[in-house]
C-alpha cells in the first residue's frame, strides 16, 4: 500500500510540475519583454544610455541638441512592455509612476509623455514626430523614417549592434 502511495504522489508531483513549469518560463519571460527604443530617423543620436532615456522620459531632458523638442511615446498604463520599462529604465513601479506624475502636475511641471495605444502607432507617431521616441517590444514592425538606439533586454540597456534593426520595416 506504500509503494502504491508513493508513486501516486510521485505521479501528483510530476505532473503538477510539468504543469507548472512552462507557465513559470512563460512568466518570466513575459516580466522581461525585451525591448526596442526608436527615434526619428532624422534624429542624430546613435546610441541612448539608460540615464538619458530617464531624463527623457521623467520631462528632466526636454529638448534635442540642435532638434527641438523631445518627445516621448509611453506604452498603455499597465502593460508589459511599460511595466518593464517604467521598472528598468525608471526604477519605478507603476504606483510610483503614477504619483511621479501626478506630482509633476501639481507642480506645473511638464505633462507625462503621450500614450500610444498599441506598439504600431507609437512607431508611426515616431516615424512623424520629429522629435519622437519610443519603445516598443523588439518584433515590431516599425516604419521606415526610424532608427533603432537602444535595446533594453535582461534588465539593462544596451547599444544596438549597428546590423541590428527591427526587420520589418515598411
Amino acid at each position: 500500500m506504500r509503494g502504491h502511495r508513493a508513486i501516486a504522489m510521485l505521479s501528483v508531483a510530476l505532473m503538477t510540475e510539468a504543469l507548472l513549469l512552462p507557465w513559470a518560463k512563460a512568466a518570466l519571460a513575459v516580466e522581461r519583454p525585451r525591448l526596442w527604443v526608436v527615434v526619428n530617423a532624422r534624429n542624430p543620436a546613435d546610441h541612448l544610455a539608460v540615464a538619458e532615456l530617464r531624463a527623457i522620459y521623467t520631462a528632466n531632458q526636454r529638448f534635442w541638441p540642435r532638434m527641438g523638442p523631445v518627445v516621448p511615446i509611453n506604452g498603455l498604463p499597465r502593460s508589459q512592455v511599460r511595466l518593464a520599462f517604467d521598472r528598468i529604465v525608471l526604477d519605478m513601479g507603476p504606483d510610483e509612476a503614477g504619483r511621479f506624475w501626478i506630482d509633476q502636475q501639481v507642480r506645473g511641471g511638464a505633462p507625462p509623455p503621450r500614450k500610444a495605444p498599441s506598439a504600431r502607432l507609437a512607431a508611426a507617431m515616431v516615424r512623424k514626430l520629429r522629435g519622437g521616441i519610443a519603445y516598443l517590444e523588439a518584433g515590431t514592425c516599425v516604419p521606415r523614417g526610424t532608427k533603432l538606439v537602444a535595446i533594453i533586454e535582461g534588465g539593462a540597456v544596451r547599444r544596438p549592434p549597428s546590423q541590428e534593426h527591427p526587420s520589418c520595416l515598411r
